[in-house]
């Protein structure tokens, strides 16, 4: 049984031990591709930091930031433990109003 032509691989380009990116690729070295995603990933991290920062001082959202970005996210064990104390300071609250 013989191949068609069309099902035939093509040999990779390996020249001296390495690939050799391909002629229509878009990205011609993925390391520095990778570097800066990195470095703007970073940078990101970064200014989202410095918006929650800045959000806890009181002070005004900056420029490009999304508000929602910087609400932070309660799960149910947190919830209830800020409930109880609450709870707890109003009960406190309510007795030294009454002793008085």
């Amino acid at each position: 049984m013989s191949r068609s032509p069309s099902m035939s691989r093509s040999p990779s380009p390996v020249f001296g031990g390495k690939l050799q990116p391909l002629q229509g690729s878009a990205i011609s070295d993925l390391s520095g591709f990778l570097a800066a995603e990195s470095a703007n990933s970073k940078a990101d991290e970064k200014k989202l930091k410095k918006a929650q920062w800045r959000s806890r001082q009181g002070l005004g959202v900056q420029e490009g930031v999304d508000p929602e970005s910087l609400k932070r996210e309660m799960n149910d064990k947190q919830k209830s433990n800020r409930e109880y104390i609450l709870l707890m300071n109003k009960l406190k609250k309510d007795e030294a109003a009454e002793g008085k």
